[in-house]
């Protein structure tokens, strides 16, 4: 198996709940989604979130074992009430809950400031994320700054926030997410990933990191190659959500397991070179084994060198 392939069976265990055991001691998932409810509530109030459209979502699995999609308005009304089994993409333990991706953050978009102006960037300046900086998973430091005034008409996002690359030719391949570890502003190709509760941040980037191909498959434009991810879609996600205490375990096993299958990679694709060079090396050393006979033993019985070489002497005189 190659190191891509493990990486991605490794997340896809983790997601599952299947890479640690669960703690019936540990506070359950649902509590913590309550805690994040109260929190969105409390940011609605103050008028710095606006109230999610259709009313608040809660999922759950009824008596006949499917899970359904209630809507509840801000007055405890159920507004719908709805069957959403043929959406759940796999099982998850029973201390797990599912939850919308869009009622666990805030999303936001980011922009370039004027490059003709000069004064907008500094060295050692604002973080200001682009995709070249979305190579690693977590980021502390980005290839451009910026100055205040560059900075003046962007949003800071503070540490905790989840970025995801939403437009590039990357996404062919495969999608960028990675967690701010310093406050940054970011460019028009990302998209950042604002949790009510910081807590949630790293499980959301191991999830989103294992739904690689789901998200771009299912929420790229139709009808055209995957360069662009409709981020519409990808607010509606289905998110697993494990117990807090469960996240971090998951998450330390899943850093532990990749720095161990990043240095399989790294002998996979020294044994790939290998293979590749090792005929015409195979090739190159049985000639110089040959020519310095070592290649097959000497027979003292055999007529020496010298005698041939004198008859070749005489022939040439």
């Amino acid at each position: 198996m190659k190191g891509k392939d493990l990486k991605n069976s490794i997340l896809q265990m983790a997601v599952q709940g299947k890479l640690v055991p669960q703690d019936p001691d540990d506070e359950p998932a649902s509590v913590l989604l309550e805690r994040i409810r109260e929190e969105r509530r409390r940011l609605i109030a103050e008028g710095k979130l606006k109230a999610p459209k259709g009313g608040e979502s809660v999922i759950y699995r009824a008596s006949d074992g499917s899970h359904y999609e209630k809507r509840i308005d801000a007055k405890g009304h159920v507004l719908s009430d709805e069957c959403i089994e043929d959406e759940i993409p796999f099982e998850i333990p029973e201390s797990w809950e599912w939850v919308r991706l869009r009622d666990l953050a805030d999303f936001a978009g980011g922009k370039t400031p004027s490059t003709s102006d000069k004064s907008n960037y500094e060295d050692n300046g604002i973080l200001w994320v682009t995709s070249k900086d979305m190579k690693r998973d977590f980021i502390d430091s980005t290839l451009i700054t910026l100055s205040k005034k560059g900075a003046s008409d962007l949003t800071l996002f503070k540490p905790g926030t989840i970025l995801m690359v939403a437009r590039s030719g990357i996404l062919r391949r495969m999608l960028p997410v990675a967690m701010l570890k310093e406050a940054a502003t970011i460019n028009q190709d990302q998209k950042a990933i604002c949790p009510f509760d910081v807590s949630v941040s790293l499980w959301l980037l191991v999830y989103l990191k294992a739904s690689d191909i789901r998200i771009r498959r299912g929420c790229s434009k139709a009808g055209t190659t995957v360069e662009s991810i409709v981020f519409g879609k990808v607010k509606t996600l289905l998110v697993p959500i494990p117990p807090l205490a469960e996240q971090r375990h998951i998450a330390e096993r899943v850093s532990e397991l990749v720095s161990l299958v990043e240095e399989y990679g790294k002998l996979g694709a020294e044994r790939e070179a290998l293979d590749t060079a090792l005929p015409d090396r195979l090739r190159k050393s049985i000639l110089q084994q040959a020519v310095q006979g070592r290649l097959a033993p000497q027979d003292p019985a055999d007529e020496p060198a010298s005698v041939l070489l004198g008859r070749i002497r005489e022939e040439r005189r």
